[in-house]
């Protein structure tokens, strides 16, 4: 009985000393953290969200009952749908506040758990890639692409698959002040924001074995947390390009600048669209894809393909292991926040798209 006991603990004291194993449960738990980040950020944003809207249609049910003694229940529910539409500054500032808080406490959270690499780690201000400028104005020529995919699903579907309420959001309600805020949200905070997470973060943690499957799986992310189809091939494939950057300069600094970049031509299409109607949308849209696709090809050319050992973000961080599926895909499945995130937004996505489909038939 001695003996076995023995022997049970000289297999697991080898076990645990085995440098494949170890490093294959740090791997995993990197991945596991990152994702779990993002999976919070989407409960945050959703619970959020839903909770300011009941909150907010309870006080007005309450006062309009007490104004109107006399009111019937559906004549009480046309006049609170009515007056929570009234506030639409204070939906803009809660649903952009509770996407800036979400991003910021996952952030400041999955760097602290890491430990492998620091918040600083990432603002590098000397970048190694080759033709930097290029890279920020080329990544422009995504944009009309998915002008076109949105359209495409409109014809097919009759929705692009996007909700009303979120280009309610993100054009300020229709209120001029709301436009100004969710502008500066969009242009400065978010982009600030997102690129230290999905970047610096996310990017950072999931790229020890495969920089390819850290930029794929991190788009992924990226483009789900924003919840919606119609924008989803846009925000995949900016993704992309933003970790090829990001890897190339070793640095988030240009990836930043870009996001600034990318979200301030979305509202100036917008300008445009309101100035100059549909023509004036295309004509725009056009004239920047002639602009940056040669400079995206250019950055492409000049930089060349990933590699695995010298492109990357935080030196010290790569990790023995070889980029096989059992070191990266079979760790990130074994994650339950992976599955969670990508099920709920798949879902909410699928959602969406049903009940725009349900409201253009209409």
């Amino acid at each position: 009985m001695k003996k076995a006991e023995e022997s049970v603990q000289s297999n697991d004291t080898g076990s645990a000393s085995d440098p494949v194993k170890e490093e294959r449960r740090r791997v995993k738990r990197s991945y596991g953290v990152s994702t779990t980040a993002v999976l919070f950020q989407i409960l945050v944003i959703n619970l959020v969200s839903v909770g300011a809207n009941v909150v907010l249609q309870v006080i007005a049910a309450s006062r309009l009952q007490a104004e109107n003694p006399g009111v019937s229940a559906e004549e009480l529910k046309v006049l609170v749908s009515e007056d929570v539409a009234q506030q639409a500054m204070l939906t803009t500032l809660i649903s952009l506040a509770a996407a800036g808080l979400a991003l910021v406490v996952a952030t400041a959270v999955g760097y602290k758990m890491i430990h492998t690499f620091r918040f600083r780690d990432s603002l590098n201000s000397k970048t190694r890639a080759k033709a930097v400028p290029l890279g920020i104005v080329g990544i422009l020529a995504v944009q009309p692409v998915s002008v076109l995919i949105s359209l495409l699903l409109r014809t097919i579907a009759g929705t692009n698959g996007s909700s009303a309420d979120l280009a309610n959001t993100m054009s300020g309600n229709g209120d001029p002040v709301g436009q100004i805020i969710a502008m500066i949200y969009s242009c400065i905070f978010a982009a600030l924001l997102e690129e230290l997470f999905f970047r610096g973060f996310m990017l950072n943690a999931l790229s020890p074995v495969s920089k390819w499957f850290a930029i794929i799986v991190s788009s992924l992310m990226f483009a789900l947390i924003h919840g919606n189809l119609g924008q989803f091939p846009n925000t995949f494939i900016i993704g992309i390009i933003h970790g090829y950057i990001a890897l190339k300069a070793g640095s988030v600094i240009p990836n930043i600048i870009a996001h600034m970049l990318t979200n301030f031509m979305a509202f100036a299409a917008g300008f445009a669209a309101e100035a100059l109607g549909d023509t004036g949308y295309m004509i725009f849209f056009i004239a920047e894809f002639v602009i940056a696709a040669p400079c995206l090809i250019l950055f492409f050319k000049k930089n060349g393909r990933i590699n695995d050992k010298t492109d990357i973000i935080v030196p010290g961080l790569n990790s023995e292991l070889p980029a096989k599926s059992e070191n990266t895909v079979k760790l990130l499945f074994g994650c339950p926040s992976f599955w969670i995130a990508l099920i709920f937004e798949l879902g909410s996505m699928t959602t969406l798209l049903m009940s725009s489909m349900q409201a253009a038939a209409s």
